[in-house]
């Protein structure tokens, strides 16, 4: 059941003058709960106020974000967690308020419910022809844009599980809901997000684990021809954690050694 608090009160509307309805003048987390709390958290919240200062939008107070969160939480075993963050009520226009007062949302949802062989066979994944914008500023935030996400969704057939996105260069950037990984020559790579994308706190995540066991990682340009050459390929976000690619537009792939052991190693953090 859906419990949600909205600047800290029980209720599931907000004003329509709001810039996050407006304009999309915001950012959000999806956060894998479990016994009421919320999973790498540290890396949710250390994503969530960064971003919030990029943008120029002041983050709650992490305590009583904290209270909030396990507020809705309360009682759920299993349950999937999304924090919108708003710019607030403004006046007519681009034009942001010279005073903001931030509109903080927190959801519970029930847990997302992925069949089981997508993280154990692997999954079959397109390539998307939507192209994503190039925009430095907004690079790497979770914001509340997500329009072309959206056209890329409503593009891919339902039997792919997956479709992974490039930019006008034709550089593989992340999948619709996903950040990417490949194995080349016993290398781990995930593609540059300088220009745009979301920096995933998985993605941050398997990095850190990568390191701590000593599996060499470059963060670079991935075309579709190094993709179709790699060794293995996954896709990996907050509530699937990594599901190997087994198929790219019908071409079979292998999953490795190496997405098996960052299975591994991921597991205790679920």
């Amino acid at each position: 059941m859906m419990q949600c608090l909205i600047n800290g009160e029980s209720r599931d509307s907000i004003s329509i003058h709001d810039r996050g309805l407006l304009y999309g003048d915001g950012l959000f987390e999806s956060i894998v709960a479990r016994a009421g709390e919320p999973l790498l958290w540290p890396l949710h919240w250390r994503r969530l106020s960064h971003d919030a200062q990029r943008l120029g939008i002041a983050p709650p107070d992490e305590a009583q974000l904290l209270t909030e969160i396990r507020s809705v939480l309360q009682g759920c075993d299993r349950a999937t967690l999304k924090i919108i963050l708003t710019r607030g009520q403004g006046q007519r226009g681009y034009r942001t308020p010279e005073k903001q007062a931030p509109t903080r949302i927190v959801i519970s949802l029930p847990a997302a419910d992925y069949p089981v062989e997508w993280s154990s066979k692997g999954i079959a994944a397109t390539l998307s022809d939507i192209q994503l914008s190039q925009q430095p500023r907004l690079a790497g935030i979770k914001h509340l844009n997500r329009l072309e996400q959206v056209l890329a969704q409503s593009g891919c057939q339902p039997d792919f599980a997956e479709a992974l996105v490039c930019d006008r260069h034709g550089n593989i950037i992340e999948g619709i809901r996903s950040n990417v990984f490949i194995v080349e020559q016993g290398v781990l790579i995930t593609p540059d997000l300088s220009y745009c994308g979301v920096a995933g706190v998985m993605r941050a995540n398997i990095i850190e684990k990568a390191r701590a066991l000593d599996i060499p990682i470059a963060v670079e340009s991935l075309d579709i021809q190094r993709l179709q050459k790699a060794q293995a390929c996954f896709v990996t976000n907050s509530l699937i954690g990594i599901w190997p690619v087994a198929s790219i537009d019908r071409r079979a792939m292998v999953t490795g050694h190496v997405t098996r052991v960052l299975q591994e190693a991921i597991d205790g953090d679920y």
